[in-house]
C-alpha cells in the first residue's frame, strides 16, 4: 500500500510538470517591423540575430512592408 501511495505521488507531479517540459520543446520564433526614427516601415533591411553560446548566426530581410521573421529558434 505504502509503495502505490508513493507511485500515485510521483505520478502525479510527473502529470503536473508536463506542461512546463512540453514548453521547453516547442520552438520559439520572433517577428517584427523594421521601422526608422519617423515610423517610416525599411523594405528589405537585412537582420541577423546571433546566439552569444554558439556564435551561430540566421539571417532574414525584411519585405515590402518591412515585416520580418525569424521562425523555428
Amino acid at each position: 500500500m505504502r509503495h502505490l501511495r508513493h507511485l500515485l505521488v510521483v505520478s502525479f507531479i510527473s502529470c503536473a510538470c508536463l506542461p512546463t517540459l512540453i514548453a521547453q520543446i516547442q520552438n520559439a520564433r520572433i517577428e517584427g517591423t523594421v521601422q526608422d526614427s519617423s515610423g517610416a516601415v525599411i523594405p528589405g533591411a537585412k537582420l541577423t540575430i546571433v546566439n552569444v553560446r554558439t556564435q551561430a548566426k540566421l539571417d532574414a530581410e525584411a519585405n515590402a512592408s518591412g515585416f520580418y521573421t525569424f521562425p523555428s529558434l
